[in-house]
């Protein structure tokens, strides 16, 4: 389902505050049962922490797929409290083929791939357009 959630709102669903938000846009999510899926939308800009020499580092690739997991997590427990702080556990099997440039818009889509005793694991793709630039499993304490 499209969502459409602005930066602005991304604000209520994530603790990360610029310099630090690394994503402009939540597109869309889809949710079924126990399993959930999103896309997040992110122009990479030079005023941006983690830009390094014209590209956005390794760092802030994990970040932003860290980030793009959590407002997932977030939009589908929105309940008006302040966005609850999550925690990165671990990075799996995880492979960066290249780095964005300043101004190119990064699309990532994450998704859960099982929950359980407060972690969840999600896979994690980034791309621009056709390109996948980076992918793996993320697992983070809900």
């Amino acid at each position: 389902m499209q969502v459409n959630v602005t930066k602005e709102k991304l604000l209520a669903l994530l603790p990360q505050r610029p310099p630090m938000l690394l994503i402009d846009e939540l597109v869309s999510i889809d949710s079924e049962d126990s399993c959930c899926e999103a896309s997040t939308r992110l122009m990479v800009s030079a005023d941006c922490a983690l830009v390094y020499a014209g590209h956005l580092t390794e760092a802030g690739i994990v970040e932003n797929l860290a980030q793009s997991a959590a407002a997932m997590i977030g939009w589908n427990n929105r309940n008006g409290a302040p966005p609850a702080i999550r925690y990165l556990c671990e990075i799996k099997r995880f492979h960066i083929h290249s780095r964005p440039l300043v101004g190119d818009v990064l699309c990532s889509t994450v998704a859960t791939s099982a929950t359980a005793c407060g972690v969840v694991i999600v896979r994690c793709n980034s791309s621009i357009g056709d390109t996948t630039i980076a992918e793996g499993l993320l697992k983070i304490q809900l």
